[in-house]
């Protein structure tokens, strides 16, 4: 994952933090899998117990080829607030999350 950040007012705590992140990989069946996303918050704060981020807008995309045909699908959000702590995530806000699914006749 890659992350910019723009401004860092106290340890912990940013301002307008972008970050990036992108996958891809390829299996013994022929299967291919593709991701690549993005986020942009305005204030965030991170620590050792987790992530906090305010008025988070994300962006993400993914495709996938396998033995059973091909998908698609993309992600965009707005979230007033976005919580992670250890491994559990939360989120207030809205998401859109069309897919294309596209398989072979048996």
């Amino acid at each position: 994952m890659n992350q910019i950040l723009l401004i860092n007012l106290v340890v912990g705590f940013e301002a307008l933090s972008v970050s990036t992140k992108g996958r891809i990989e390829a299996g013994v069946n022929e299967r291919i899998y593709a991701s690549a996303g993005g986020d942009l918050s305005a204030f965030r704060y991170k620590d050792h117990l987790g992530d906090l981020k305010f008025a988070n807008y994300s962006a993400s995309a993914e495709a996938g080829i396998g033995e059973n045909g091909a998908s698609a699908k993309y992600k965009l959000g707005v979230d007033v607030v976005n919580a992670k702590v250890g491994g559990v995530k939360g989120n207030l806000g809205l998401m859109l999350v069309p897919k294309l699914l596209l398989a072979r006749e048996a």
